[in-house]
């Protein structure tokens, strides 16, 4: 068990002597996770490995302030979450954190770039530009899309639209990236393609990326590599 330690400035994330326990419901066993310590520095990559089940995508949504910690802290950018209430998380996770899904729904009557740009036509505190388009179409050229900007979800693969998805969760230009499963599903080039844009990203802004991950061809993208056996 690691030493828990105070945050530092360069922490992007912390988590101290965390446990999480889901509620009990009917046939179904309880699950529980602690996390005695974790950081993620500023322009740190880390991967999250583990069997279904072993709490990955728990530690995303602690992280992302979806879920709230029974104990212990969790602090990201300097915030403990566990000091927000619901609608304070929320509005800190839109400002702050892009979230890779694994699942991608898009909306299906807007068209791949207008799909990117979706955030700053729902969200009041973000104003849509000339900028912000051109971002989109950076991302969408990044990603393999540019050409195809202009269809809508039902013109597009699965792993387009995934694409698509990815493009959307970085258009605000987040300072914490989370990823469940990328490229999951997608091909060695395309995978890799996934990985230029967040390595970019990360080497351009110094933001944090946390992502979880099966997929072993992309484990030497990333410098601190975690393997979840029950905690951390």
């Amino acid at each position: 068990m690691s030493t828990v330690r105070e945050p530092q400035r360069s922490d992007i994330v912390s988590m101290s002597s965390v446990h999480f326990t889901y509620p009990a419901r009917k046939g179904t066993p309880t699950f529980s996770i602690n996390v005695p310590d974790f950081t993620l520095a500023s322009g740190g990559r880390c991967m999250l490995m583990g069997e279904s089940g072993s709490g990955k995508s728990t530690i995303l949504n602690l992280v992302a302030g979806e879920l709230v910690a029974n104990q212990g802290t969790v602090t990201v950018l300097g915030q403990d979450l566990n000091r927000l209430d619901e609608a304070e998380r929320q509005a800190f996770r839109i400002a702050n954190i892009g979230y890779i899904f694994q699942s991608f729904p898009l909306v299906p009557y807007l068209t791949a770039l207008q799909n990117v740009i979706l955030p700053y036509r729902i969200n009041p505190h973000l104003t849509l530009g000339t900028e912000v388009t051109n971002h989109a179409h950076e991302l969408l050229d990044g990603l393999g899309l540019q050409q195809k900007s202009s269809r809508k979800p039902h013109e597009l693969s699965q792993g387009e639209r995934q694409r698509v998805a990815i493009a959307r969760a970085l258009i605000t230009k987040p300072q914490l990236i989370l990823a469940d499963e990328p490229t999951a599903g997608l091909d060695i080039a395309r995978s890799h393609a996934v990985m230029d844009v967040l390595d970019n990203i990360v080497q351009e802004s110094g933001v944090g990326l946390l992502v979880v991950s099966h997929e072993p061809q992309i484990v030497e993208r990333f410098e601190q590599v975690v393997r979840l056996e029950g905690s951390l």
